[in-house]
């Protein structure tokens, strides 16, 4: 009996010391930690850049742009007007329309996935004029990376110019950490930020440096020495190398059961900053973030209602929100637990709306709802890798925006 305890408890260490000797070996090798991914979302660019540097907003996109985009998931030709926006040129005057509609946005809006006449603006568009029988004219003036900060600079100079009757401000949840920084997402490239002063919100950060290694918010020290240190650092955190490793290995799985090939690697990496929002626990800095986010929201319907139009604020659900299996993929990629819920930015804007009587335009329910209607691949509402809406996305939006502006905003 005393023989069979001994044998069993060294066969428990030795189990034990194997599995110590694993995890070690794949925190100091980095695996399963804090590599940066190797991502199957990027694209190559034909014809003139699409972007430049800009002093006020940090970038802004280039006007009478003519290229040609294309991606594993995409091949699309972008044509922008004279300022910047895509599409034709607009008057800026509606007076011959007598129906405007303007949505400022972000990568959502601009759209770089779909040809123009697919973006939902144009989808919604058609809907529209079709069941009022007249025209109604809908501008799409959205600028990859923006965050709400430089969306209301941008309607400041252009956006109010269009003269909409109607500003629909769409929120994405990365805008959340982006209205609290001074730089873009991933630290390359500076922009405004926006601070409280005695007279209300004040931009900073004005004139933006134009973006160099030297601007840029990224480690400058890269003696031997500092990278070691910050190898260690990051072998002996986080959550154990073994378990994420089992957990993505499973979501990717079941990703690749929908249909979804393998997406960006198998193991867990660092928490996006961006994704904060989506934190139960509230930090001092994501409090401050929302609180911007909400100062902005509110400084941005109180100058477009001063020009006469009406505001409605649209949120774009991140495909987390969505999909559960990619949210389950998201879980096991970041390392996230149960301190981590994906309806919390949805949750935030909808409180904003009640709270200031801000009518809200929340699609995700019924975007989810007709996502769940389809296991056909070809038919998903977003993109496998780009994280963006696809054509079949886009379709879905527009005829969601649509029916809510027929219902209401342009009812009367």
């Amino acid at each position: 009996m005393k023989s069979s305890l001994i044998n069993t408890a060294i066969l428990l260490t030795s189990i034990l010391v194997a599995i110590f000797g694993i995890e070690l070996f794949l925190r100091l090798a980095n695996i399963g930690g804090k590599a940066a991914p190797k991502s199957l979302y990027y694209r190559q660019v034909e014809g003139s850049e699409l972007h430049r540097h800009h002093r006020t907003y940090g970038w802004t996109a280039v006007p009478n742009v003519r290229a040609q985009i294309s991606s594993p998931e995409y091949d699309i030709s972008v044509a922008n007007n004279s300022l910047g926006t895509r599409g034709p040129e607009f008057a800026l005057d509606d007076s011959t329309k007598g129906c405007r509609v303007l949505v400022a946005g972000d990568s959502f809006i601009a759209a770089y996935t779909v040809e123009f006449d697919e973006v939902f603006t144009q989808v919604a568009e058609r809907i529209v004029e079709d069941r009022l029988d007249r025209e109604c004219e809908f501008i799409a003036d959205g600028v990859e990376g923006y965050s709400t900060d430089q969306e209301l600079l941008r309607y400041r100079d252009i956006g109010k110019s269009y003269d909409a009757d109607l500003v629909v401000l769409a929120l994405f949840f990365n805008d959340v950490h982006q209205n609290a920084s001074p730089w873009a997402e991933g630290g390359f490239q500076p922009k405004p930020v926006f601070e409280i002063t005695d007279t209300g919100l004040t931009a900073t950060n004005i004139p933006v440096p134009e973006p160099t290694e030297e601007t840029a918010d990224i480690p400058k020290d890269r003696s031997l020495s500092s990278r070691i240190r910050k190898r260690l650092s990051g072998a002996f955190s986080g959550p154990s190398r073994i378990r994420t490793m089992i957990r993505s290995t499973l979501a990717s799985a079941e990703l690749e059961d929908h249909g979804i090939p393998l997406r960006s690697g198998l193991f867990s990496h660092d928490v996006p900053a961006h994704w904060g929002v989506y934190s139960v626990d509230r930090s001092k800095e994501l409090a401050h973030a929302l609180d911007m986010t909400e100062r902005l929201i509110l400084q941005f319907r109180e100058e477009v209602q001063a020009q006469g139009s009406d505001f409605s604020i649209l949120h774009i659900p991140n495909r987390s929100l969505i999909y559960d299996e990619d949210w389950r993929w998201a879980q096991a990629f970041h390392g996230l637990d149960e301190n981590w819920d994906i309806g919390r930015f949805e949750d935030f804007a909808q409180s904003l709306c009640v709270a200031y009587d801000i009518p809200c335009i929340l699609p995700a329910a019924e975007i989810a709802a007709r996502a769940q209607a389809s296991d056909d691949i070809s038919k998903r509402l977003y993109l496998i890798n780009d994280p963006h809406l696809s054509a079949a996305g886009h379709v879905a939006m527009g005829e969601i925006l649509a029916e809510y502006l027929l219902d209401g905003p342009l009812s009367r």
